[in-house]
């Protein structure tokens, strides 16, 4: 038989027993049992009312399971009032004709029908309150540039608005015929993980109910068959009672922003492989919170593992000390608000790892939040094998002769101005946020009220001709573009509140397109095969691109005391010209070199008259920066102009200053190469005038050079000798002395001897050599020089010599006897 409290007893009994030991506990019920009509089984509901008094209340989950097929409607009606959730196909839900224990136990028929009916009420309010979302979401999806999706709580799609057709290609009808379509212009090798992504999503909703939204990024294929990309936002939605309304899906075109860091890590990869071809680094110290950032580069000059944080005492300790004094100095300059707050500096560093020292230069621009230097970023370039240039040349010389209020994005509302014939011809500004104020320079009293062309008087057609489509038709617009007034670059939407207005954000992305520009310019002009002119073409032709102006050039100093130069690189609208010299007094360039960097924004043919290039260019702005050597010494310039007027941002002077440093390395890079050339040259023919024969090895005893004479005297040409290890050239019987004389060379040890060496017959000439070490710049042997005279004419005489004192010793003795 069945008896209710029978049953709840040994259910508490058993729980408690399970429980006490730690383990979880999940209670399935099969009902079955009760169609076999055992004595009690009419007190069914009593049992089941009793059950939810007291099954809430402790820590465990109980389902009873009811086959619709075997029991009757009457006794699942009244089992369905008991319980307070149903589990059913659609999922598990509340119940809305659940009836609480007390009103169940009274049995009165008013108790149960007031309990219904506040059920429905409920659920009428849930469904209005879900109405009411869904209206107010309607309003706010049709006016998004998102493209937004309503999914109800049984997964049907119930809205989804009109900016679909502008991310996919499909109307919002399409999708909401077809939800199929939804999967479909999904990218095939993107499709797995967005499926995923929805059943873990929902798995997390129904397991839960947990209210977090879940983000993915993927591809579809818009109807005209171009791969998109797009940014999806999952959001569940709850009613006030926990009930789960549905989901919103949001998606976004990040089609660009893909598209610029794939460029991004393209030129960063350029720039990768351009900087270790070049020795460069780049370092970024923030001022005001101590901390430094280096690039591997920099890292790898300093011997500083990639996962040691850089303090200020890892950087000094790198520096040799005796230029820390120098490099301090330098970095002051660069901090005085009174000064031009560029760096340039040479100095050495000693590797951490392996103590190998290396001499680098060091560029940089300061930026300052008002007199304070906040920030100092910059490149370090390996410039060892360019100071063994110059020291090579010494030692040549040396050698051989001794939201709106708050939102970051800008913000602004306007309205159209139309002529009579419909056609936009201005616009007026209605209202304008702080952002907006800060990324265009306009004042927000100033401009409520004027027109655009009243506010920026040389505005391109095209802005008014964009925004009024957008005004007359409703349909909203996103675009990066450039605005030539402000000299700045802006990602914008565009979109209509109401006809005749328009509604701009837009966010300044021209430090963006700036640190692009140059990671490309700087990978793209690195000098290739010593081709100079190509290299100083590159850089100016990248510049201008990147600043957007019709003139930069790249200028070499003739003389402190010419007053000349010669154009290395100059770029004018799009083509290249010269090269070409010209003089600077009356120029802005002379003030560069006498002063350094001068900026002249605007009016540049009123301040520098006379000039009939400038007028007949009607050249507006300039600004030049002067090219230093590592005495700081000006050698050139580097220069833009534009005929609008020329406002740069700390970011384009940056980009200017960058620029310069690579042009100034560059410069003396080739001057130093064309000095050393010049020295050899004239040190070569003095060699090669000299009777003697002339040899020279390295500090591994290889032929680093022989003269015609020395090669001559073994029967070689010079090609033949150069890069042979010297020791095979000596004479057997000498062979056996060649290291103990390198050993006297490494200890500084000059002397001439006499020795055979080998011709290449395989016959030998008897020679004198006079040999001398050659130290480097700090004293460690580099290798030897010798002077080689040919003894085979001087042994002839002498064997003659004594022939002849032999014969006549013969004939004294030969008188004495007879």
């Amino acid at each position: 038989s069945f008896a209710p409290d029978r049953l709840l007893s040994s259910l508490a009994a058993g729980t408690g027993s399970t429980l006490g030991q730690g383990a979880p506990l999940r209670i399935a019920a099969e009902m079955s049992w009760a169609l076999r009509r055992l004595p009690g089984c009419e007190r069914l509901l009593e049992y089941e009312s009793e059950a939810n008094v007291t099954m809430p209340a402790l820590p465990y989950v109980a389902l009873c399971l009811y086959d619709r097929r075997r029991f009757d409607a009457e006794l699942l009606l009244g089992a369905l009032q008991a319980h307070p959730l149903v589990l059913t196909g659609a999922g598990l839900q509340r119940n809305p004709y659940y009836v609480p224990p007390t009103a169940l136990a009274e049995s009165a028929p008013e108790a149960r029908l007031e309990a219904w009916l506040q059920a429905i009420a409920d659920r009428q309010r849930q469904e209005a309150a879900l109405r009411e979302l869904e209206s107010r979401y309607r309003i706010v999806a049709d006016n998004t540039q998102d493209w937004e999706v309503w999914v109800g709580p049984d997964n049907s799609m119930r809205y989804v608005s009109p900016s679909s057709e502008r991310l996919t290609g499909y109307a919002a009808e399409q999708f909401l015929e077809d939800p199929g379509l939804l999967d479909r212009i999904v990218h095939a090798e993107d499709l797995p993980a967005v499926l995923r992504h929805r059943r873990e999503r929902e798995a997390a909703v129904a397991a839960s109910r947990n209210g977090e939204a879940g983000e993915i990024e993927y591809r579809i294929v818009h109807a005209d068959g171009e791969v998109r990309w797009i940014g999806h936002v999952s959001t569940p939605v709850f009613g006030d009672d926990g009930s789960y309304l549905g989901r919103r899906d949001s998606n976004r075109d990040i089609t660009v922003r893909k598209r610029t860091e794939e460029a991004l890590r393209e030129s960063e990869a350029r720039l990768q492989i351009s900087k270790q071809a070049a020795g460069l680094g780049i370092y970024d110290h923030d001022v005001t919170t101590g901390t430094i950032q280096w690039d591997e580069r920099v890292r790898d000059l300093w011997g500083v593992d990639y996962d040691v944080p850089i303090t200020y005492e890892i950087l000094m300790a790198g520096i040799h000390p005796d230029d820390r004094a120098l490099v301090l100095a330098a970095v002051d300059r660069a901090f005085d608000p009174a000064g031009d707050r560029h760096i340039y500096v040479e100095y050495r560093v000693i590797n951490m790892r392996d103590q190998v020292e290396h001499w680098v230069a060091a560029t940089g621009h300061a930026f300052f939040d008002g007199d304070r230097p906040v920030r100092l970023v910059g490149t370090v370039q390996d410039i060892t094998i360019r100071r063994a240039a110059e020291q090579a040349l010494r030692e040549s010389e040396q050698r051989y002769r001794s939201l709106f209020t708050e939102m970051m994005t800008g913000f602004a509302l306007h309205e159209m101005i139309w002529d009579a014939d419909g056609k936009p011809v201005d616009y007026r500004c209605i209202d304008i946020n702080p952002a907006f104020e800060r990324m265009t320079g306009l004042a927000r009293d100033a401009a409520i009220g004027k027109t655009a062309r009243e506010l920026l008087p040389n505005l391109e057609e095209h802005w008014i001709e964009t925004y009024g489509r957008v005004a007359a038709t409703g349909v909203p617009i996103h675009f990066e573009n450039y605005a030539r007034d402000l000299g700045r670059h802006f990602e914008v939407v565009a979109y209509s509140p109401k006809r005749g207005q328009f509604a701009v954000t837009f966010s300044d992305v021209t430090d963006r397109r700036l640190a692009a520009d140059t990671l490309r310019a700087l990978a793209e002009s690195a000098p290739g095969s010593g081709d100079s002119v190509a290299f100083y073409r590159s850089l100016v032709q990248h510049l201008a691109t990147a600043l957007r102006v019709r003139w930069a050039f790249i200028a070499e100093s003739l003389g402190p005391e010419v007053g000349r130069v010669r154009m290395l690189g100059f770029w004018e609208d799009g083509h290249f010209v010269g090269p070409f010299e010209c003089d600077l007094p009356g120029l802005p360039s002379d003030e560069v070199f006498r002063t350094g960097p001068r900026n002249f924004p605007r009016e540049l043919s009123t301040l520098f008259p006379g000039v009939p290039w400038f007028e007949e260019r009607r050249v507006e702005g300039y600004l030049g920066v002067p090219l230093l050597d590592a005495q700081g010494a000006t050698i050139g310039l580097l220069a833009i102009m534009d005929d609008h007027p020329l406002e740069i941002p700390e970011s384009g002077k940056a980009l200017l200053t960058a620029f310069a440093g690579r042009a100034s390395a560059e410069l003396i890079r080739a001057r130093a190469e064309k000095a050393l050339a010049a020295s050899e040259r004239k040190y070569r023919q003095i060699v090669e005038l000299v009777p003697q024969g002339f040899w020279a090895v390295d500090a591994n005893s290889v032929t680093t050079f022989v003269n015609e004479t020395a090669a001559r005297m073994l029967g070689y040409t010079v090609d033949e000798l150069v890069g042979k290890p010297a020791s095979p050239f000596r004479g057997p019987s000498d062979r056996g002395r060649f290291e103990d004389a390198i050993r006297r060379r490494r200890n500084g040890i000059a002397e001439s001897y006499e020795l055979d060496l080998v011709r290449k017959d395989g016959t030998l000439v008897p020679v004198r050599a006079s040999a001398s070490p050659v130290l480097d710049e700090s004293g460690a042997y580099a290798g030897v020089v010798a002077l080689i005279e040919d003894l085979t004419e001087q042994r002839r005489l002498e064997r003659e010599r004594q022939d002849l004192e032999q014969r006549l010793y013969q004939s004294q003795k030969m008188e004495a006897i007879g």
